[in-house]
């Protein structure tokens, strides 16, 4: 990797990622110019359950794409890394006031999830890799406004459900930033097998869109050292969340063995065998090795109270100004 430029140290690490989350097509998509929105997305489907027993409705504001992408494994990074438990029925009423922001129905608002205080736009930024100021930070603000405005109803078999907001974002007047994660993200952190990890190192090595779906997707599908075969037609789904037809497969299909090559070219040891084969081929894809044998880095603390806690704005209340 000599060739490769650094990656700057804030943006190393890791991001736990919940699995059946991980695992749901067209929640990000390569998003070229108009953004989709006012729809909802099914996992994994209209009235079917995963093998956990669950079943998701996305209610989705605006379309994700990898940039969102890349700010929610960089929450997840800095949650995992100093996060703290928000129970049910937290004392202290800011506390309080956030769980309620979550809009939590039925069995949701019985279920624990994590919380980040002390962080902000730059260090998420810095993280990312980039710069804290000017169109990135206009970038990130946007970003945040699409995340938490997806609400996720979740069934399960048993007859139990509920809704919940998928993040909770508020910014104080000095700019301190406030957030709390659906309680389904928050089982990565919370059990020790509904997690995958995602090397956010070998992710800022990635230009392309369709190379950072893909590496993210393959990073929850296959564990570390592992070997697979998938054919061209399933990354198609997993990437774009449908499949397309003629001409437009085949561009498809040309781009997977791009971003391939892109995931390759990192260095740290991803093999992909089979992409000189035409049409729909199957390939084998190999993922570094790399210890599996701990559970999440850190065991985070529960929260009861936090008094201390600077009052919240909500993010809606400023981001038009700071957007404007």
């Amino acid at each position: 990797m000599s060739d490769q430029p650094s990656v700057p140290e804030e943006a190393e690490g890791f991001a736990s990622v919940e699995r059946s989350f991980a695992k749901v097509d067209g929640l990000v998509v390569p998003v070229r110019g108009h953004r989709a929105g006012g729809f909802e997305l099914y996992y994994p489907g209209r009235d079917e359950f995963n093998t956990d027993g669950m079943n998701f409705t996305f209610r989705i504001f605006q379309q994700l794409g990898a940039w969102d992408r890349s700010v929610l494994l960089v929450l997840l990074k800095l949650l995992g890394q100093r996060g703290k438990i928000l129970l049910p029925e937290p004392e202290g009423a800011n506390l309080r006031q956030v769980r309620q922001q979550f809009d939590a129905g039925g069995e949701a608002s019985a279920q624990a999830t994590v919380l980040l205080s002390g962080t902000s736009y730059s260090e998420i930024l810095r993280n990312m890799g980039l710069g804290t100021a000017g169109r990135a930070r206009r970038l990130l603000r946007e970003s945040l406004q699409r995340l938490s405005a997806i609400s996720l109803w979740i069934k399960h078999r048993s007859g139990a459900e509920g809704s919940s907001n998928l993040l909770v974002v508020h910014a104080s007047p000095t700019g301190d930033l406030l957030i709390s994660i659906h309680y389904l993200l928050a089982r990565a952190f919370l059990s020790e097998s509904h997690w995958a990890r995602i090397n956010l190192g070998e992710r800022w090595h990635l230009n392309g869109d369709i190379a950072k779906i893909l590496h993210r997707w393959l990073s929850a599908w296959l564990d570390e050292g592992e070997t697979k075969p998938a054919r061209l037609s399933t990354l198609e789904r997993h990437v774009w969340g449908n499949t397309a037809t003629g001409l437009d497969r085949a561009r498809r299909f040309s781009d997977l063995k791009a971003a391939f090559r892109e995931i390759e070219s990192i260095g740290t040891g991803w093999l992909v065998t089979g992409t000189d084969q035409r049409g729909d081929c199957t390939c084998r894809i190999t993922r570094p090795l790399r210890s599996t044998s701990v559970a999440n880095e850190s065991v985070l603390p529960a929260l009861d109270v936090q008094s201390e806690m600077p009052v919240a704005v909500p993010l809606s209340a400023i981001v038009e100004a700071a957007i404007g």
